[in-house]
């Protein structure tokens, strides 16, 4: 209970984890501004007012002189941006994979928090249980050097045995204060795991006794165990970030075809807007098509094409490196449990 107790608070107030939490919403915000601009029209409203001059005689009429007036112009602007090549469905597509990517990241921190804390308790239980050991011993060589000093003053033992007892004894007071110094710094990390100041590190009540071994570990496939490790995962999503990137790059090689409109009233008096008589509105389409930056263009496309070769490097090393830890980690299994087997052989003897 003190354990998952601890691992609980450390999940909760752990900055590593808060970031990477954050990390995640900023990834996922980023995601839904960027859909919500370009799946659907962008609507704007406009309003107005200009001082301006027009001569007559850019009308033809130039005895009529100039015309000072104030225009007031108020319209409602639509555009849409067709998505002809896929490009804005990759650029979502990339989006969408840079949310995952942060997903698995938070879920790497997660357990490598849970794991880091995990392991803290057992080595500052190991490391109590060390003192409160060495204490006992130390009593027992403690009385034994009071013994061979009263059997020396009797004659019953040597100078040389009492010195030996003494160095002994000094020998293993010098092992606590290491010991010591490593439970104050396993307290350290477990309080900054924790996410508090090393003040108020605690290691009292952790012993080896109050914690148990599973009566079966969850071991399954090594292939499995590769396949939700949050690190392949992770690596799967930037391939394919990168393979979108190299979509949308492949895209914008082509012309864009863009359908935009206004309505509105335009009027020389302010209470006059929407009366009859003074409506505007226009409509049209656009292709355009890169002619001077089809060089760069296609640069930035080979460039993406090229980044999808290293995601894919970096995935295939990720997923061997993974093979790796889970091939280490069964054999490691294995020859614990076989060393265990041993050691509890070896306790029952020295019993």
């Amino acid at each position: 209970a003190p354990l998952d107790a601890l691992v609980r608070t450390a999940l909760h107030d752990s900055p590593t984890i808060a970031a990477a939490q954050a990390a995640l919403r900023s990834a996922q915000e980023g995601y839904v501004a960027q859909r919500g601009s370009s799946v659907f029209p962008q609507f704007d409203g406009k309003f107005q007012a200009t001082r301006q001059a027009s001569p007559a005689a850019a009308f033809g009429l130039p005895q009529l002189g100039t015309s000072t007036f104030t225009l007031f112009d108020a319209a409602v602007n639509v555009s849409y941006k067709f998505d002809l090549w896929g490009g804005t469905r990759r650029q979502l597509e990339a989006l969408a994979a840079q949310s995952d990517y942060q997903r698995w990241q938070l879920e790497a921190a997660r357990l490598t928090l849970a794991g880091n804390v995990v392991t803290t308790v057992i080595t500052a239980a190991a490391l109590n249980d060390q003192v409160a050991a060495t204490t006992d011993i130390l009593a027992t060589e403690r009385d034994q050097l009071a013994i061979i000093q009263r059997q020396h003053a009797v004659g019953a033992a040597s100078q040389a045995d009492v010195l030996t007892q003494q160095a002994q004894v000094a020998q293993l007071e010098a092992t606590l204060p290491g010991l010591q110094k490593s439970v104050a710094q396993a307290g350290h990390r477990l309080a900054v795991l924790s996410g508090q100041t090393p003040d108020h590190a605690s290691t009292e009540g952790l012993s080896l006794a109050a914690l148990t071994l599973p009566a079966q570990l969850p071991v399954s496939l090594p292939a499995k165990l590769v396949r939700q490790r949050p690190d392949v995962l992770a690596a799967e999503s930037q391939l394919h970030q990168a393979s979108a990137q190299a979509g949308v790059a492949t895209a914008n090689l082509y012309p864009q075809l863009t359908l935009s409109g206004s309505i509105g009233s335009e009027t020389t008096s302010i209470g006059d807007l929407f009366s009859a008589g003074t409506a505007a509105w226009n409509i049209g389409g656009s292709l355009m098509h890169a002619i001077r930056q089809a060089g760069e263009l296609r640069a930035k496309r080979r460039q993406a094409f090229d980044d999808l070769d290293q995601a894919t490097a970096q995935y295939r090393g990720t997923v061997l490196s993974a093979l790796q830890d889970v091939a280490d980690s069964l054999r490691a299994l294995q020859a614990d449990a076989l060393t265990l087997q041993a050691d509890r052989r070896a306790e029952a003897a020295a019993h």
